[in-house]
Formats: C-alpha cells, structure tokens, sequence
C-alpha cells in the first residue's frame, strides 16, 4: 500500500517517504540533544583546586582612595565575621591609591607611610591570620589612574619587590 501523509511543508509524501523524513528528523533531534548535553555538561579535574571562582573584595567600590590599614582590617573582620570566607571569599584587594607617590631612591614601589604606618607585611600578615590573602593593584602604565607610581618599565622590578617582601609583603 502506497499511503499519502501530509508534511510539514504542505506536499503530500507515501509511507516510505515519510517513514525517511520521521527518521531524519529523530536524527536531527538526538544530534541537536547530543549538542546540547555537550555545551552544558562542565567536565573539571577533581584535584580540590578552585572549587569556586577566584572571589574577594576590592577597596575600590567602598573606598575608592579613602584607604588606611585600619579600613583594611576592619573589612577583612566584617568579611570573616559575615560568613563570606566560608562562602569562597578569600582576597582582599587594595586597589589604588595604597602605595606612597613616589618610588624609594632605587626606583622601588612602597607603602604609603601615612595611610599603611604598620606597612603591607604587617597588613598581610593581619590578612592571613583571618584566612584572608592580600592583593595589591598595580598599573602598566606610567602612572595610575589617581597619579600614582605605574609599572611602566618597572614590571620586573615591582614583580621582585613584592613577590620578595622588598618592604611590602612577604613571598
């Protein structure tokens, strides 16, 4: 028997053109599935590393360049003290306006001595006794955005100070 099934189209197909189309479109169905199940299935190792995104708190958006170590402090306390720790907030960030106008004499970033008196290690240390860790903005150009120090032909130096403690933190 030669049957006429109507299609999506309008014209009309017999059986075995129509059993063809069914297929096609069940293929078609499973591929687009397949896709779908490949776009939204996350494959990750599990070796306990970043379990969640890299989360903190910058000074900017409270702050801007209001900044001292005692503002600093009192942040992390409220971070740790409003479970946002335990939820994966784990860095303090300093953004600008934490280092003093000028380099020291050997062309080396360092603390403002008014607003950070106690100095980064200290602050860092403070950071860490809270389970905290402590970033510090820097900029590739000349200056920041404020008239700071920027990295501009110092990214190996600055990069060795901090990373060494140079005065700011320790490694």
């Amino acid at each position: 028997q030669n049957h006429q099934y109507p299609t999506s189209s309008g014209t009309a197909t017999n059986n075995n053109q129509g059993q063809s189309l069914a297929m096609a479109r069940r293929s078609e169905l499973a591929s687009l599935l397949g896709c779908w199940l490949l776009a939204t299935t996350a494959v990750a190792r599990d070796d306990g590393l970043a379990l969640t995104p890299p989360m903190g708190w910058s000074s900017w958006y409270a702050f801007g360049a209001d900044i001292n170590e005692t503002k600093i402090v009192q942040t992390a306390d409220a971070i740790v003290r409003t479970g946002l720790l335990d939820a994966g907030y784990t860095y303090v960030n300093l953004d600008d306006a934490w280092m003093s106008p000028m380099r020291d004499r050997f062309g080396k970033l360092q603390a403002d001595p008014t607003r950070f008196p106690s100095g980064m290690q200290w602050l860092a240390d403070q950071m860490h006794q809270r389970g905290l860790l402590l970033g510090l903005y820097g900029c590739p150009g000349v200056r920041t955005c404020l008239g700071f120090p920027g990295q501009f032909e110092h990214e190996y130096q600055d990069a060795e100070t901090i990373a060494s403690g140079g005065g700011l933190v320790e490694a």
